[in-house]
C-alpha cells in the first residue's frame, strides 16, 4: 500500500503535511515519549524530502487557535490572523511550495504565516 500510495504522490509530484508540534524543540522531562514521536515526525518530513525528491513533504505547528486558549497574552504576534488549524492543514496540502520541502515550520514563521493567512 505505502509504494502505491508513494507512487502515486511521486507521479502528482504531490504534498505529504505532517501536522507537529513544538515539542520536539522543548524540555519535557515526564515526557519523553512525546518528544520521541514528535522529534521522529520531523525526521520522517526530512528524509521523506531527500528519498522523493518530486514530492513537497512539510512538517508543520499549526498553532493554538486563540478561541481555545484561557488568554491571548501568550500567542505569538499574528496569531489573531491564522485560519483555524484545520484550514491551515488543507491550504498547505493544495498549496504549499515546494521550497518548503523537508522542513518543519511553526505558526509564527513568516514563511509558514504567508501561506496561511493568504
Amino acid at each position: 500500500m505505502a509504494h502505491r500510495v508513494r507512487a502515486f504522490l511521486r507521479k502528482q509530484k504531490g504534498r505529504v503535511v505532517n501536522v507537529a508540534s513544538d515539542d520536539a524543540l522543548t524540555e519535557l522531562p515526564n515526557h519523553v515519549a512525546l518528544v520521541a514521536i514528535k522529534t521522529a515526525v520531523n525526521m520522517l518530513t526530512a528524509e521523506l524530502a531527500l528519498v522523493e525528491p518530486s514530492i513537497t513533504s512539510l512538517a508543520a505547528h499549526p498553532g493554538i487557535w486563540p478561541p481555545f486558549t484561557s488568554t491571548s497574552a501568550s500567542l505569538p504576534p499574528n496569531t489573531d490572523k491564522l485560519k483555524p488549524a484545520g484550514e491551515l492543514i488543507v491550504d498547505l496540502a493544495l498549496n504549499a511550495k515546494h521550497s518548503m520541502s523537508g522542513q518543519f515550520f511553526m505558526y509564527s514563521e513568516p514563511e509558514f504565516l504567508k501561506s496561511s493567512m493568504s
